[in-house]
């Protein structure tokens, strides 16, 4: 007897995965360990749960919106904002991404950095894994900058980084260090000075600043 998984059950079953760590290598670590490295960022445990969860539920919602969305969006989430990555057919696509990111409550901002391509390049997978695995070393052993407050995210050799930076010449510097890696194209910052008003000024769409 063949057992058919509806969609919930699949959405639940591919999200456990994300949790556990145990799926793509393309998923970032788990909400476990996101717990403990918020005890050395610039961010409460609280907000790094938060972090986690609207991450978990952006999945489910992508999944539940068509499987091809899930695997081709990427996203990194620090303190409420959500920076989208990664390829789509349409237009229509990006635009159903980012009302599904704007959709979870805890969501501050939206950064879109999805492209539209009618057929998904998969060929720079394994380079750009590599290209993050070696900007994450170069920050980790550099002593001007403290790598735990960055996340790394490459695409056709473009890295993004998110996150906060207590100083501007830190930044500069992270920056800098990830440029010189091999096969690295270009370095997009969206990280925030843990200074930065923005910080506290985000608020949704129709919302008053």
């Amino acid at each position: 007897m063949r057992v058919r998984m509806g969609r919930g059950a699949f959405a639940a079953s591919l999200l456990a995965l994300m949790l556990v760590g145990c799926g793509s290598p393309r998923l970032a670590v788990g909400a476990a360990s996101q717990v403990g490295v918020a005890a050395l960022q610039h961010r409460a445990i609280g907000d790094s749960l938060t972090d986690a969860q609207i991450r978990l539920r952006l999945g489910a919602l992508l999944l539940e919106e068509h499987e091809q969305l899930f695997t081709s969006v990427r996203s990194e989430v620090v303190e409420g904002r959500v920076l989208l990555l990664g390829r789509v057919p349409l237009r229509e696509d990006k635009v159903t991404v980012v009302r599904l990111a704007w959709s979870i409550g805890s969501v501050r901002e939206v950064i879109d950095a999805l492209e539209t391509v009618e057929t998904p390049r998969s060929t720079t997978v394994f380079k750009d894994l590599r290209i993050e695995g070696q900007v994450a070393l170069r920050l980790l052993n550099d002593i001007d900058v403290r790598s735990h407050n960055f996340n790394i995210e490459a695409i056709d050799g473009v890295v993004h980084l998110i996150g906060l930076a207590t100083t501007r010449q830190e930044l500069r510097r992270a920056a800098t260090l990830s440029s010189t890696v091999a096969g690295v194209a270009r370095v997009v910052s969206h990280v925030y000075l843990t200074t930065d008003p923005r910080r506290l000024r985000h608020t949704r769409p129709g919302q008053p600043i």
